[in-house]
């Protein structure tokens, strides 16, 4: 066992995972999917990140993230993995524009809203940042600068790494019952490639 393994209560502690959404998924960029999955208007892909719906999506103001949730019943605005639509809640056809306000509601007559309270109605937009070919986001009211995070020249690395992706990506998405942290360790650990993946990454 690693010294630096920790206790084993930390995988399973709702505590532990209450800070993590606080401090590392709701502060820090985290990588959401890359450019070439929004290439045309109306293109979209969905994630989640720490148990939190995130849309990505291109509109005629260019990617934009939300999180994946109509202001009206909280249903998903996108309901697939990826596709191409507008985005029109699939529940009760609430539409919004470019930058997550509402547009539409059919039968507007039935809620009686006020002007000033139609205006707050809108999607939670999210910060969003390209890098090269590779989207971040991040939960932040107020986000920190992206390269408070990343070193400029890592960010240079990333930009020039993702110039040389394949224009076709493949995205696997598998569900597993275990903590995000035994992934990142399984990944780190130098190990793992050569003997798990010596055919491919090798």
């Amino acid at each position: 066992m690693s010294r630096h393994a920790l206790d084993a209560s930390h995988y399973t502690s709702q505590e532990t995972l209450s800070r993590e959404r606080a401090h590392l998924f709701g502060a820090l960029w985290t990588f959401i999917g890359f450019t070439s999955m929004v290439r045309e208007r109306n293109q979209f892909f969905t994630r989640k990140v720490a148990g939190v719906p995130v849309l990505v999506q291109r509109t005629e103001a260019g990617i934009r993230a939300f999180i994946n949730e109509c202001p009206h019943r909280l249903s998903p605005i996108q309901t697939e993995s990826a596709g191409k639509r507008p985005m029109v809640c699939p529940y009760h056809a609430w539409s919004f524009g470019a930058e997550g306000e509402l547009r539409g509601i059919p039968n507007h007559g039935l809620y009686q809203f006020s002007a000033a309270e139609r205006e707050k109605i809108c999607l939670k937009k999210l910060h969003l940042e390209e890098v090269g070919q590779l989207l971040f986001v991040n939960f932040a009211q107020s986000p920190i600068a992206l390269n408070e995070q990343f070193t400029d020249e890592f960010i240079g690395q990333l930009q020039d790494v993702s110039s040389h992706l394949d224009s076709q990506i493949i995205y696997s998405c598998h569900q597993v019952r275990y903590n995000w942290k035994l992934n990142m360790e399984n990944v780190k650990d130098y190990n793992h490639v050569p003997f798990i993946h010596p055919q491919t990454f090798m």
